[in-house]
């Protein structure tokens, strides 16, 4: 699995819908006079809060809210996303589980508790949340796309094509379905079809990071090396992550054997990498070396990657 498919899954909570409308007065009120709002007035301010990435104070809104109406779904769903964005996964779980017994069949929590599920590695959990919206909401693509995520994590790459596969009938400009099925190609050792799925991707949207990065690590496969620095270049100015540029540029150097600059570059990346990174980058060098064993580049990246992995 290459480094891409490493990454945190995507919060596919990231669009979460706003309850109703709020005022700027409202969402500027000072503590004192914000305790004395109604619920709608604090849920309301919640939105504008979270919206402004004030995930305290939204959480503080909310909780407030949740004491006058202790039975409304809706802002426990609120809540549960503003702990997931505050990285309280544990607190974001158990608000979307209050949520679900309220509203059983919300869509939407499901989907957000898979995300918060993900956030933690409980990707079984993950995919049985994304499962059971499927069942709920057949026709969503979103839902498919963010399962295929968690199966390409778990290392069942044809599950994964087959959720991204379907997504793309449902919405054939789904740039997101393209880009993870991607990623599930390239860890499958499908090259080319990785390549055109990323390319289809960046097509639709030519500002995806992710898709050059992917669509670099697939050359790389190929030793298309030229192609790959192009794209982990690009991926670099679009989006730029301090570790991933730098384990795709030591990567590609290694590739090329030239240690001296892979080196470099891996040092750098070790600073901030997390172990998630560290792992798959490993995995990315077994690659390159059961293509290439002899490469004295390449076992050097892995003993440098093996030793800095070690607790």
């Amino acid at each position: 699995m290459h480094s891409a498919s490493a990454r945190r899954l995507n919060n596919a909570a990231a669009s979460l819908p706003i309850l109703c409308a709020f005022s700027v007065y409202t969402a500027c009120l000072p503590p004192a006079a914000r305790a004395q709002q109604s619920a709608q007035q604090l849920a309301d301010a919640g939105v504008a809060a979270k919206n402004n990435g004030q995930y305290d104070l939204a959480i503080s809104d909310f909780s407030q809210a949740i004491a006058m109406q202790p039975d409304n779904e809706y802002l426990y769903n609120r809540r549960g996303y503003c702990y997931d964005q505050s990285q309280e996964y544990d607190l974001a779980i158990a608000d979307y589980n209050k949520a679900i017994d309220l509203k059983p069949d919300d869509v939407q929590t499901y989907l957000f508790r898979a995300t918060a599920y993900g956030h933690k590695g409980l990707l079984d959990m993950t995919i049985t949340d994304c499962s059971k919206a499927i069942t709920l909401a057949p026709d969503r693509p979103d839902l498919y796309v963010t399962r295929s995520f968690a199966y390409n994590l778990e290392k069942h790459y044809d599950l994964a094509i087959a959720d991204c596969t379907k997504a793309l009938k449902l919405n054939p400009n789904d740039e997101q379905a393209y880009t993870y099925r991607a990623i599930a190609y390239s860890d499958n050792n499908q090259y080319d079809l990785s390549i055109a799925d990323s390319s289809r991707a960046i097509g639709l949207n030519p500002t995806d990071a992710e898709a050059y990065r992917s669509r670099g690590y697939s050359y790389c496969f190929q030793k298309e090396y030229d192609h790959a620095l192009t794209d982990f270049t690009k991926s670099s100015q679009l989006a730029p992550e301090p570790s991933d540029d730098q384990f795709a540029y030591g990567y590609v150097n290694a590739c090329r054997g030239n240690w001296d600059k892979a080196n470099e570059a891996y040092t750098k990346a070790l600073k901030t990498a997390t172990p998630d990174q560290i792992t798959g980058n490993i995995e990315d060098i077994q690659t390159a070396l059961s293509a290439n064993p002899n490469s004295k580049a390449l076992m050097k990246a892995l003993d440098l990657l093996k030793t800095a992995s070690l607790p």
